[in-house]
């Protein structure tokens, strides 16, 4: 069997918790096909329950504690799925755990304990998508922190990791979306740091009518028109403005010059993106498209070029709100 997917459960202790976890994996649709890698991460008490899981699931054990992020490198190493599930905790996942990761972009989606923060049996109200090219990375882990520490309202997180080989930042957003079972949908760069009340105005100014709103960002200068490290919408303006069925962002579009894009279609609807400035986050201003590796950097400028081209071939030269 080809696998799709690959989930990776770090386990260290609480039987009753694993065993509520593993049932909801075991209850999970056949496709995309996928399967589980369980870590035992120097786990306590589990030993009766891991020896029943062998021959069903691929079992890697560690001798020595060392957190989610280790047992997630011990897990991927016997991944044989190209789309990684990483869990932090044992929690139960929903059915729709799998949705939208089988293609396009590798979606990596982080669920534990406070991450999906919402009572059992009630949908989130908001899903924020975080595309990164390394999702147990220092930069995508700190954004996660804030969002745990300043989002009240019920949410889930979606982070996509677009890293091997690079996808730019179309790809990833879009499979976000299409796992998203939120109302409302917040796309995160993962060097963006929501502060505390970030989420209220924003949900308010989409109730008021505003399709795609974006927060005031605090300590750099940034344009008032659009900026896309961070910005909301519904789930119908998610349907209404999309470039193409299932595809928010213009698949065409890879690095740049997409948010310039979904800004022409909002501004040709007459409904603009609104600024909203009672919503406060500050941001790490551009840190993939400045990164040091010389094949990264250097791809995203090549595909940077391509990008301008295209957009200029359907747009022309000059438009407002593009890039210099």
């Amino acid at each position: 069997m080809t696998v799709a997917v690959t989930i990776v459960l770090p386990l260290t202790g609480d039987p009753d918790a694993t065993l509520a976890c593993l049932t909801s994996l075991a209850a999970l649709p056949d496709d995309p096909a996928h399967e589980v890698v369980v870590v035992d991460d120097a786990s306590t008490g589990l030993d009766a329950l891991l020896a029943r899981l062998e021959g069903d699931v691929t079992v890697v054990r560690r001798t020595e504690r060392g957190g989610p992020r280790a047992a997630w490198v011990d897990g991927v190493a016997a991944a044989r799925g190209r789309r990684l599930v990483l869990l932090e905790d044992p929690v139960v996942v929903p059915d729709t755990l799998l949705d939208g990761i089988g293609d396009g972009a590798s979606a990596t989606t982080i669920t534990g304990r406070g991450l999906d923060r919402h009572p059992p049996g009630v949908d989130p109200e908001v899903t924020i998508v975080i595309p990164t090219l390394d999702a147990a990375g220092a930069g995508a882990r700190s954004c996660v922190r804030a969002i745990q520490a300043t989002t009240d309202a019920p949410y889930e997180i979606v982070v996509v990791d677009n890293g091997a080989p690079p996808q730019g930042f179309t790809a990833p957003v879009n499979a976000g979306v299409r796992a998203a079972r939120g109302r409302y949908v917040v796309i995160c760069n993962d060097d963006v740091e929501p502060l505390p009340g970030w989420w209220p105005p924003l949900r308010a100014a989409i109730d008021a009518g505003d399709p795609v709103v974006f927060p005031w960002t605090v300590d750099h200068p940034m344009r008032d028109d659009f900026a896309a490290w961070c910005f909301a919408l519904s789930r119908d303006a998610v349907e209404r403005f999309a470039a193409e069925p299932g595809e928010l962002l213009r698949p065409e579009l890879r690095v740049w010059y997409q948010d310039t894009d979904l800004l022409l279609r909002l501004r040709a609807a007459g409904t603009p993106p609104r600024l909203v400035r009672e919503s406060r986050i500050r941001h790490g201003l551009s840190r993939t498209v400045g990164s040091r590796d010389p094949r990264l950097r250097r791809w995203v400028l090549e595909q940077t070029e391509r990008d301008r081209e295209w957009f200029e071939s359907r747009h022309g030269v000059g438009v407002e709100g593009a890039p210099a």
